[in-house]
């Protein structure tokens, strides 16, 4: 018989049987004292209370055995057979050739089967019937006393073939009918332990991919309570499954995000409803998500259980979508400043030459030639305009080099700080850490950023205040800060905060962000605008870094040309 695997399983047995067998010593026990009570003396009963001592004993044995002796095998043979001989030892001190104790040999025998299976339970019913065949023959030929069997003594030896024949027959059957029912009971465990595995196995890999999927995940029962997220639903959301269970989808995405008859509309149908909406992250920051519901159903009960609702941070997509929106602005200026450049430089040259030859002659009065110079003047700022708008739509070829932008711009600062006209109520801090701030870049361009940046920080504190200049090593990257006390700027405020012609001053002419912009873009950098309304704006420049190769090739400012 195969052991191996099921070792542990048939030990439990055991210690099972072996429990089994304290109740049944217990109970006959039990009975043998009512009967010397009642029915007063008995024979046999002395006898009987020796069998039930030493069964216990063997009990206590087999017990012991099992825990210090690893031939599981073994063991169940021995107990088998001491149960047998127990058995026999009742017969014989009880009485009953047909009946009465008898009646343990087959129970014996179905405790064999389910432990060694249908050999097992075969071997059993033989030595059965050979110990209850030996005990009636020993007792009938006068070898043992008749104790309980004094009946024995007058039977034929048909009728006492006849009752070793029936409990034999008995046995086997037991061991058959068992051995089939054991059989089946274990392929129905095995199928249920495969089954029991497949839908663990399922679960299992079901659980990896809901929290594998780079989405939120979040499902709700009929009254839109939360019942489970996914890992990266937590990450977006901010908040533990802990505290979001338990909270309907309106009070975490809040009432006016949700369209809630759409939502019932949906729960009554299988379509699929798409949408986004600002979400309040649990850091004071907003986010944009990008949500999708759709109803939840079960294979068992009709209709939606609930909802399943997938969402997505969308939040840096939609920022990356503002900045493309104003690269086609500027692609879009830049094909009206090429047109404008085609239109105007033609007639304004000519202007500015007509009033040149006009201011030449000697017949042209004081005012006149007054009035001339104002058409120079005028023509040379239309002029500049255009060339402006040409910066926006071809800029120049520049020359770059790894320069030390931390000196550039602090040399920038400090012009800024004293050419402040007197009684200016505006003060300048510049700050920089460490270091070092190499990196690739155009020196007259990198000035005309933070003049740009300075005079809009500047002109967004018109009753004067502090502007803060900040410059730091981050990593592999350059950070430029400009930070003033201003107004501050609103969400609305900032999504056209680089579109051209966008200016919060009155003397402005909407292109310094834009060219900033520009700038910093041709130079591979990112910039973004961070404000709270009333506590001011910064302004954040990031620059790559001038790589190990790079910075040995330092140069200085004036070397490069703009």
């Amino acid at each position: 018989m195969e052991i191996g695997a099921t070792d542990d399983g048939l030990r439990r047995s055991l210690r099972r049987l072996i429990l089994l067998r304290m109740v049944m010593v217990t109970t006959i026990l039990a009975a043998a004292r009512y009967v010397e009570v009642v029915a007063g003396s008995l024979l046999s009963i002395d006898a009987l209370y020796f069998i039930v001592g030493v069964t216990y004993g063997l009990s206590i044995f087999h017990a012991a055995l099992l825990r210090f002796w690893k031939r599981t095998t073994a063991a169940i043979l021995l107990q088998i057979l001491g149960d047998l001989i127990v058995v026999t030892a009742l017969v014989f001190v009880a009485g009953g050739a047909a009946g009465g104790f008898v009646l343990l040999y087959p129970i014996t025998v179905l405790e064999a089967t389910v432990l060694l299976q249908r050999r097992g339970g075969v071997m059993a019913s033989i030595l059965a019937a050979a110990f209850h065949g030996a005990i009636l023959f020993l007792v009938s030929s006068g070898v043992l006393p008749a104790q309980g069997l004094s009946d024995v003594r007058f039977a034929t030896t048909k009728t006492l073939v006849y009752a070793v024949f029936l409990n034999a027959l008995v046995c086997v059957t037991v061991a058959l009918t068992g051995a089939y029912f054991t059989q089946s009971l274990k392929r129905a465990g095995t199928r249920l332990e495969e089954v029991a595995a497949e839908v663990a196995d399922l679960r299992e890999v079901n659980e990896m991919i809901v929290e594998s999927i780079q989405s939120g995940l979040l499902t709700t029962d009929r009254a839109r309570v939360i019942q489970h997220v996914n890992c990266h639903g937590e990450l977006i959301l901010g908040l533990s499954r802990e505290k979001l269970r338990g909270m309907t989808i309106t009070e975490l995405f809040g009432v006016g995000a949700l369209d809630l008859d759409l939502l019932g509309e949906m729960a009554d149908g299988a379509k699929v409803v798409r949408f986004e909406i600002i979400y309040n992250h649990p850091d004071k920051k907003k986010m944009i998500l990008g949500l999708s519901v759709s109803r939840l159903a079960s294979v068992v009960e009709a209709g939606p259980i609930g909802c399943l609702v997938v969402f997505k941070d969308l939040t840096e997509i939609k920022r990356i979508e503002e900045q493309m929106k104003s690269k086609e602005r500027l692609a879009a200026l830049g094909e009206m400043a090429a047109q404008l450049a085609h239109e105007i430089r033609n007639p304004l040259g000519s202007i500015s030459g007509a009033a040149q030859v006009l201011m030449n002659d000697s017949r042209v009065s004081g005012e006149e030639e007054q009035l001339l110079a104002i058409i120079r003047r005028e023509s040379q700022r239309l002029s500049d305009t255009l060339t402006e708008f040409l910066i926006q739509a071809r800029p120049a070829a520049m020359e770059m080099g790894v320069v030390d932008l931390g000196t550039i711009i602090e040399q920038a600062a400090t012009l800024l700080k004293n050419g402040l006209p007197e009684g200016a109520r505006h003060s300048i801090v510049f700050k920089k850490d460490a270091g070092p701030h190499l990196c690739r870049v155009n020196p007259a361009k990198m000035t005309q950023v933070f003049w740009n940046l300075a005079r809009n920080g500047m002109e967004a504190m018109p009753k004067g205040g502090l502007l803060k200049v900040d410059m730091e090593r981050a990593a592999e990257e350059i950070v430029l800060r400009v930070r003033d006390e201003g107004k501050g700027i609103t969400r609305e405020e900032k999504k056209p905060e680089f579109a051209t012609f966008t200016t919060g001053s009155e003397s402005g002419t909407g292109l310094g962000l834009a060219i900033v912009y520009r700038i910093v873009r041709d130079h591979q950098g990112d910039i973004a605008i961070r404000g709270i309304p009333g506590q001011g704006t910064e302004v954040e420049v990031r620059l790559p870094a001038a790589r190990g190769g790079e910075a040995e090739n330092r140069r200085a400012p004036e070397q490069l040309r703009s």
